[in-house]
């Protein structure tokens, strides 16, 4: 007598092979956020094209990831230097994402402004 895997294993045999894709879809996403699919002729969205314009990019932190539940206390918007094209992993005014931290965050809303005051002083 088969067992159940051994007979999911014959049916398996059985079946026609999965076919190729006659052809695959190719998207085109920022270089810079690989975020956005509708990129300039630099390969980069709207959004990074204005932050390599002013030479920083506008983000906030995501915050500490322990359960999924955790609440918002308030978000500052920091700066982070652009140069050559790469997003500095740290902000002007020095913070980072640690080991607990959810990294920076992808949410942009399209009215941010920087409203960290360290990072104010050093623009």
């Amino acid at each position: 007598m088969k067992s159940f895997f051994e007979k999911m294993i014959d049916e398996a045999a059985e079946q026609e092979p999965l076919k190729e894709p006659a052809f695959l879809v190719e998207i085109i996403v920022c270089d810079m956020c690989h975020d956005h699919e509708d990129v300039n002729e630099h390969g980069i969205c709207d959004d990074c094209q204005k932050a390599v314009d002013r030479g920083y990019q506008i983000q906030s932190l995501a915050g500490r990831c322990a359960n999924g539940m955790e609440r918002d206390r308030g978000i500052l918007f920091h700066a982070r230097q652009i140069s050559e094209g790469e997003v500095s992993w740290k902000a002007y005014c020095g913070y980072h994402p640690k080991g607990r931290s959810g990294g920076w965050s992808s949410w942009k809303p399209d009215d941010r402004q920087v409203t960290c005051s360290r990072c104010l002083k050093k623009l």
